[in-house]
């Protein structure tokens, strides 16, 4: 297998990514045929008060003292993109839906902590409708891992024979008696949430272009949405590793009103996000606190009881 690593240190702009992607002609999948392993690693990167302030304030987060979970998420994405925009990769990026996030935290972030981020491709499934291929990204400080993360992306099309669905798609369903908390998404930021976490998607902030792919309009970032249904569970500030799934089934619009159910179980908590009067949920995730540390997470992963 043809393997590519990327490093980079912390003045990368994922922007030249963007370009790469649209200009570099891109070699194909053929049935049958495994991904490049493509890695990147960024070294060096600086926790900064400013960066981390407009990150809270474009979630529209109430608890403002504590760094969200999904925060570490906008420094790897432009990791993310100089894998999925490499030449190597065998898909536009363009034809890409972001469809499962699962992170860990083992500890918390502290402002001007140092930290070296690595992404790696490290597993594909042929599913019926498309390719879903996973991307797990760690964040060391001091040589330990502080943050981990598995996310899934799709791709539309016919690949070959079908797999069994990964076990981290499954979650259980949450009881008839689950508390609902609703309120309002905000209108618009998508640009200016782009240009901060690197993902400069078109489908975020320009009506026409979303239209082009089949959406009714513009749509919120996912790890915005993410942001905020944390913002409402309980916080368990002091209990390490917290582990979060979510999976990503719908769009979220801006100002649209939306409802979550949840449900708590000992120190976790399942949670669904419904968004207008969409009988489905476009957002099912589970938040938990794990018993011990796992060290890598991939051995978490492996096990699942969403």
């Amino acid at each position: 297998m043809h393997k590519v690593h990327m490093i980079f240190d912390s003045t990368m702009s994922p922007l030249p990514f963007y370009l790469r992607g649209l200009l570099t002609p891109q070699t194909r999948l053929n049935q049958g045929d495994k991904l490049p392993a493509i890695s990147a690693e960024l070294r060096g990167y600086t926790v900064r008060r400013k960066h981390l302030d407009r990150v809270i304030s474009l979630c529209n987060l109430k608890n403002r003292e504590t760094m969200p979970l999904i925060y570490p998420f906008t420094i790897i994405f432009p990791l993310h993109m100089s894998i999925v925009t490499h030449k190597e990769f065998p898909f536009c990026y363009l034809k890409m839906l972001q469809v499962r996030n699962h992170l860990i935290q083992f500890r918390q972030i502290r402002l001007a902590q140092e930290m070296d981020l690595f992404s790696q491709i490290i597993a594909q499934r042929t599913l019926a409708k498309g390719l879903e291929i996973d991307i797990h990204s760690v964040a060391r400080s001091e040589g330990e891992p502080v943050w981990e993360s598995l996310h899934t992306y799709f791709f539309r099309g016919r690949f070959g024979d079908t797999v069994e669905p990964s076990p981290l798609s499954r979650f259980h369903p949450l009881p008839e008696n689950s508390s609902e908390a609703a309120w309002e998404m905000p209108v618009g930021g998508g640009f200016r949430f782009g240009l901060i976490t690197g993902d400069y998607n078109g489908i975020h902030y320009f009506p026409p272009y979303a239209r082009l792919f089949g959406f009714r309009r513009d749509f919120m970032h996912s790890q915005r949405v993410l942001a905020q249904c944390l913002d409402r569970l309980p916080q368990w500030k002091d209990t390490y590793p917290i582990r979060l799934d979510a999976a990503l089934k719908g769009s979220v619009y801006y100002k649209s009103p939306v409802r979550m159910r949840s449900c708590i179980d000992h120190k976790s908590c399942r949670f669904d996000l419904f968004c207008s009067t969409e009988p489905r949920p476009c957002i099912t995730g589970a938040l938990k606190s794990l018993e011990n540390n796992t060290g890598l997470m991939l051995k978490a992963f492996m096990h699942t009881d969403a």
